[in-house]
């Protein structure tokens, strides 16, 4: 198995699998890039954000759509009648967002 941070690596073009880990690994990349200064990890950060809030996000600001694993789907995958939009991913949502905005603070 792949450590968690190569999870998150800077080839990953989009969000992926379960939404709740995702937002919570991220976080904690988002914190790291910060804190070491780390342009290539804020870059990735930063194309993963875009592509979750562009493409995966529901007007609502819930994640997550495939009730099956609890995870994103495809870009713009956004049933209506079948949104699992679990509310453990959404707090996670709100604290990677708060890294998001203290990284770009620090500029």
């Amino acid at each position: 198995m792949r450590p968690p941070i190569a999870w998150a690596s800077s080839e990953r073009k989009r969000s992926r699998y379960f939404a709740v880990r995702f937002v919570y690994l991220m976080t904690a990349v988002a914190h790291l890039a910060r804190l070491r200064k780390n342009e290539q990890q804020r870059q990735t950060c930063l194309r993963l954000w875009r592509n979750m809030v562009e493409r995966q996000i529901y007007i609502t600001g819930a994640i997550g759509s495939q009730g099956t694993g609890e995870a994103f789907s495809s870009d713009y995958d956004l049933l209506n009648d079948a949104a699992y939009a679990e509310g453990c991913a959404s707090i996670g949502l709100i604290m990677f967002a708060r890294r998001m905005l203290e990284m770009q603070l620090d500029r």
